[in-house]
Order: structure tokens, then sequence, then C-alpha cells
């Protein structure tokens, strides 16, 4: 949001040029307003998308070696395969914040559950 004095500054700039064709004027107003906005400008500092950027590039390496280093040693169970991998892909992807093992995947059989369903009514009655 510009000052008040940037605004005024501005207003004279634009104004200036018109009123010098028909007065005579000893102020630049548009050299004044880029003094103004040249004191104003903050100093550009390093920026945090190069740090990041090799952040990045670091974190890709590490996981390239870790990835080389498990090929390399053939005698690693696949339990233990999955963990590892299951890291690398947590590093990768951080919106995923944690990660199951493995889950409980219920079989469905429609004798089965009609049978629980009599059980449940002899039970319940």
């Amino acid at each position: 949001m510009p000052t008040d004095r940037q605004l005024k500054l501005y207003v004279e700039s634009n104004v200036t040029p018109i009123l010098k064709e028909y007065l005579p004027t000893t102020k630049d107003a548009e050299k004044n307003l880029e003094k103004y906005i040249s004191k104003k400008q903050i100093p550009n500092s390093d920026s945090l998308v190069e740090d990041f950027v090799e952040y990045d590039l670091n974190k890709y390496k590490l996981i390239l070696n870790k990835m080389k280093d498990m090929l390399n040693l053939s005698s690693k169970y696949e339990r233990d395969w999955q963990k590892e991998i299951l890291e690398i892909i947590l590093l990768l992807y951080p919106k995923y914040i944690y990660s199951f093992e493995g889950t409980l995947v219920k079989y469905f059989n429609k004798f089965l559950y009609k049978e629980r369903k009599k059980v449940l009514r002899y039970y319940v009655s």
C-alpha cells in the first residue's frame, strides 16, 4: 500500500509534464518520485528457492545412493526392502505423513454372511 508521500509524488509526477507545457517550473517531480522509490526498495537478498533447490538435490542424491546400496546387498529380506522403500516414499512425497506396513482385507462370502446372520438371530432372540 503506498504511503501518503508516495501518492503525492506520483500525482505530482503525472501533473508536472502537463503543467510544464503552460508554466515554467523548476521542479522535476518524476526524478523526485524515482529517487523516493529507489530509497524504499528492499535490497536483493539470497533467494530461499535456491536454498531449497540445493536441499532437494542433496536429498535425491542420498536417496539414490541408498537405493544403490540396497541393490548391492542381495541378502535383504522382502520385509526389510518394503520398510526402506516406504521410508523413501515418505521422503519423496512429504504430504504423506504416515504409512501402514499392511492392512487387513475382509473376505466377503455370501454363504458365511447368511450363516452369521442365522447365528446372530439365534443369540438375539
